[in-house]
């Protein structure tokens, strides 16, 4: 589904816009062909279009009349985001095969950090690879507290203004800068649009959720004679989805569990019987906690208290007897009767209620005949809400109890004194409490999103056909969290460990030793749902606060023109410089700082760095109008940018080529050096430090060492480079004269990066240094001091290390029959599309593991092999209709298990959906539309991971059948 730029069209015509390697998702064609449009943005896309009939197009920054650029890019309309209904031109892009939907409303439902914002994903290289830019200039990314990725939100750009969204597919460092490794996106505004648009829509699910209202309002007009102002203001308020047992797929509790005795297992305590049979992990429905419960559950499996095992609490702290399910291992089993819990997607939303507003104003102004100054200001805010979950302990990290704790029931107590008293030689002295603590509450996270952009700049023309601008760029993001009733992990230990006073009453353990941490505890009950006193929830949670405050400010000077010509026609230039300063700063709360929440810590901190770079890129025909080439044009660019952090000089290249033999036939080929250079939370944040048993082989610094306390260490570094990136592109695009209307297009790219960023995972460590003996990781491994907690300590900062690969097909074909040719009287179009992504690899090399094959793998790491969307829409008089289908291959769930070993399903099934959308002006001024995703209602296979969700979101529809509609108003 693609969408034509009408005013595009009007210049160039679908024929050459295909030649010049620029794919079209039209949604109307024979609407844009008359300017009216299916959203009738008519006024805006004439002034909008290139003058004098020049294409310009994101993939090179030439600015020259039929020029065809070496790199794909496809370009969508607003008329796609106006016929589909969609608020957010995120959702659309997320839509096409070259996006991974890794950051959308409903992948960040199980994200209490980031609720409803909205990321571009290309190839799924991360987003943070994928450069977002507004109208050809940065736009200020958002930070996410605590995980140190750097994106631009979607929802902070204004969808109503978007006259277009360009989307170019490969490397494009050397025209763009850092972080277009997988390429750019970007989106144009409306300029100079002249006239009144309103829009007002309603969506919801067809079980009445996923409610959404948007009101949107556009104006501009002229001021005298030079001047002119554009205003618009966007109202989007989603009420979200709660968690899946709101879905019937969602309440048969399907996840995957590890099974406790698998294949032949030798016969022991665990596994009296000797291996089940079954593989190592095990996909299967209703799923439940096997060690703990919201009233709370002995758990202990050995030692004296193993004799407790499976003693539930219920309200007034009546004790019972869990019913253990099928496969009960550590942390879930299959059925079971006494836990009404299945798994922890409870109370998880699948998508998060959410709120924006944005504000933008455009002027323009006429200083003289060949010199232009525009200035915009906008305002973007938007609140996500989600929830966490509540407070758990299982059988890794239960609740200790002693025998003085007051608050053990008497019928608990009755049953340790007759044990004790039948074993004197190995008696109860404490035990062990699962809980799941639903009573206590789940954490409710709020994030507040604020960002406020200003450009000012000008545009001019000089003699010789010479064209330059200047635009100086401020963003401001602010970015505020709190999550409500979060665990005080310490608070909660020290309220969990009760005894009495001399006067019999019960008192926190840390109160009556006189730890001065301990201060202010009150005394906390777990025995049953309910007994957690109000006095005691108030101790044991607090609300965690952070806030991050991020400003870009950048300009930046450029130049196009044509300074001489060749036998084959004019070489065409363009050169620029560009200045970008960054900084941020963040903030929390005292706890948050010691991470002493159970969820959501963040350090604070504070960075900046600065960087200067100049690009040069032209074009050169070499031939034109010979025996062996209609046309052949050779182009080139490179940039050079001076970083003030350990960055240094660096530099980025790009080298293409386009060949048109016949009329019908393009050709284009290009090879480039990209980089992303490291963010600030990847060069500064101050180091995590967790305590954890690591073993050390054959030991360090000489002495051999077993599973050893260890002091681990994350956080950033300075000296961290600039991840660069290698990308091929190849394709050819038809348009045979034979066929009118019809266009094919086939693409190969290739993309390796290298020296990508990451933390070092600690087994990679250990093991390189014990086993293979490796000077540079041993290097991150020292002794601690004497007297501390840990035996060693493993610094591991930041580290250039990681690599990946993406390499793949793009298809694209369109098809557009006019009526006409079927009857004269008929007065519109009929138009196919299809675009389609082929996965060839799919590589991570995360450190140490060599690359690993994830292509044809359905889950976040890796990517299913196919993923089509295609579109059949008609167009008559003032009716449009659009069906759209969209495929996502079937895969597995992991590439390196063996089906009946490692798992006991390891195929995930594809999915084919269906979408239809629809609109009727009734008069020159109203128009109505409506749109209705996953028409015949799919559910989603059953692919669990890590009991985020039973499905991945990130593939698949996890609301089901919805509807909007809405009227727009064209004055």
């Amino acid at each position: 589904m693609i969408s034509d730029s009408s005013g595009l069209l009007k210049l160039a015509g679908m024929r050459a816009l295909h030649m010049v390697g620029v794919s079209l998702l039209a949604l109307a064609p024979a609407h844009a062909q008359d300017g009216s449009g299916a959203a009738g943005t008519g006024a805006a896309e004439e002034a909008a279009a290139p003058s004098g009939g020049d294409i310009v197009v994101t993939a090179s920054r030439v600015n020259r009349e039929g020029y065809n650029a070496p790199t794909p890019t496809t370009i969508v309309g607003a008329d796609a985001l106006a016929a589909r209904g969609e608020t957010n031109i995120g959702a659309l892009l997320n839509e096409l095969p070259a996006f991974k939907a890794s950051t959308s409303a409903t992948t960040n439902g199980v994200r209490s950090i980031m609720p409803g914002s909205v990321y571009a994903d290309l190839r799924g290289l991360g987003q943070t690879r994928t450069l977002v830019l507004v109208d050809g200039n940065r736009f200020v990314p958002q930070i996410t507290t605590g995980l140190g990725t750097y994106q631009v939100d979607l929802n902070q750009v204004p969808s109503l203004m978007v006259e277009r969204t360009e989307i170019v597919t490969g490397g494009a460092s050397a025209q763009w800068g850092s972080d277009a490794v997988a390429g750019v996106v970007n989106i144009m505004l409306r300029k100079r649009f002249e006239g009144l648009e309103a829009e007002i829509q309603h969506g919801f699910s067809e079980l009445g959720d996923n409610k959404e209202l948007r009101l949107g309002l556009v104006g501009g007009f002229r001021i005298g004679d030079r001047a002119h102002l554009t205003v618009g203001i966007d109202y989007v308020d989603n009420k979200g989805v709660k968690d899946v047992f709101t879905r019937d797929w969602g309440r048969k509790g399907y996840g995957i569990l590890i099974n406790p005795c698998p294949l032949a297992a030798a016969v022991s305590a665990s596994c009296p019987t000797g291996g089940n049979g079954q593989a190592q992990q095990l996909i299967v429905p209703d799923v439940r906690f096997s060690t703990a419960t919201p009233g709370g559950m002995i758990n202990n499996v050995s030692g004296p208290a193993a004799a407790l095992r499976g003693i539930t609490f219920g309200p007034g702290g009546t004790i019972g007897r869990f019913g253990y399910g099928d496969y009960a291992g550590s942390q879930y089993m299959q059925g079971g009767g006494s836990n009404a819990l299945i798994n922890i997607n409870d109370g998880v939303y699948i998508k998060p209620a959410g709120r924006r507003q944005i504000a933008y104003g455009r002027f323009d102004y006429d200083v003289a005949d060949a010199v232009s100054f525009h200035a915009e200001l906008s305002h973007a805010w938007s609140r996500g809400q989600s929830q966490t979950l509540p407070p758990r302990n299982e059988q890794a990290n239960p609740i200790v109890v002693r025998l003085d704790n007051p608050f053990i029931p008497d019928a608990l107590r009755t049953v340790i004194d007759t044990y004790n008293a039948a074993n004197p030689a190995s008696p109860i002295t404490s035990f062990n409490v699962g809980r799941y603590s639903t009573d206590i509450g789940r954490g409710r996270s709020e994030v507040t999103n604020k960002t406020t952009r200003a450009v000012a700049g000008f545009d001019g023309e000089l003699d010789g056909g010479w064209n330059w601008s200047a635009n100086y760029i401020h963003g401001r993001n602010d970015y505020r969290q709190q999550v409500e009733n979060n665990r005080i992990l310490a608070n909660f230990n020290y309220a969990a460990d009760v005894t009495t006073d001399a006067n019999g009453v019960p008192v926190c353990r840390g109160v009556l030793n006189g730890v001065a941490a301990a201060a202010g505890c009150v005394p906390l009950n777990i025995f049953g749902v309910g007994a957690p006193s109000a006095d005691a929830i108030d101790y044991v949670t607090g609300t965690l606060y952070s806030r991050t405050l991020y400003v870009q400010n950048a300009a930046n000077f450029n130049v196009t023109g044509e300074p001489f010509s060749t036998w084959a026609g004019p070489v065409s230039l363009a050169f620029g410089v560009e200045w970008r300063h960054e900084k941020q700063r963040t903030s929390v709360d005292p706890i948050a700082e010691a991470a002493g929440y159970e969820t959501t810590n963040a350090r604070s901190l504070r960075g900046s760095f600065s960087v200067k770079e100049a690009y040069v890129e032209t074009v050169v025909p070499v031939a034109r109008d010979m025996a062996f080439a209609q046309s052949l044009d050779l182009n080139g660019a490179v940039r050079v940018a001076d970083y003030s952090t350990a960055a240094g000089t660096q530099v980025t290249w790009k080298a293409g080529a386009t060949w048109n033999p016949v009329d019908d036939i393009l050709v284009r080929v290009a090879r480039s050096r990209d980089i992303r250079a490291p963010n600030i939370f990847e060069m500064v944040t101050p180091p995590v430090s967790t305590i954890r048993n690591l073993a050390f082989a054959n030991g360090v610094d000489g002495g051999p060492a077993g599973n050893l306390p260890t002091q681990q260490l994350i956080g950033g570094n300075p000296d961290l480079k600039p991840e660069k990136a290698d990308t091929f592109t190849a394709g050819v695009a038809l348009t045979p004269r034979a066929v009118p209307g019809l266009s094919l297009s086939v693409d190969y790219y290739n993309i390796t990066v290298k020296d990508a960023i990451v933390a070092l995972n600690s087994d990679i460590v250990t093991n390189s240094c014990a086993v293979n003996n490796d000077p540079y990781f041993c290097s991150f491994i020292s002794r601690a001091p004497a007297g501390s907690a840990a035996t060693y300590i493993l610094d591991t900062p930041y580290q250039n290390l990681a690599k990946q690969q993406r390499t793949g097909l793009d298809f694209s074909a369109t098809y557009r029959l006019p009526l006409e040719n079927i009857a004269s009287s008929l007065d519109g179009a009929l138009t196919l599309r299809v675009a389609a992504n082929h996965v060839i690899h799919y590589r991570e090399d995360a450190v140490g593991t060599g690359y690993i094959e994830r292509a044809g793998e359905t889950s976040a790491s890796g990517s299913p092999r196919w993923f089509t969307n295609s579109s059949l829409s008609l167009d008559v008089g003032p009716a449009f209709a659009m069906l759209q289908m969209r495929t996502i291959s079937a895969g597995k769930y992991n590439k390196l298990f063996v089906e009946g070993v490692n798992i006991n399903e390891n195929d995930v099934e594809g999915r084919t959906y269906f979408d239809l959308s629809g609109s009727y002006k009734l008069t020159s001024r109203f128009q109505l539309f409506a749109a209705v995703d996953n028409l015949f209602d799919r559910d989603p296979p059953m692919a669990p991971a890590n009991f985020a969700f039973p499905t991945s979101p990130i593939y698949f529809d996890m609301i089901g059948r919805s509807f909007r509609l809405g009227l727009r108003v064209k004055m």
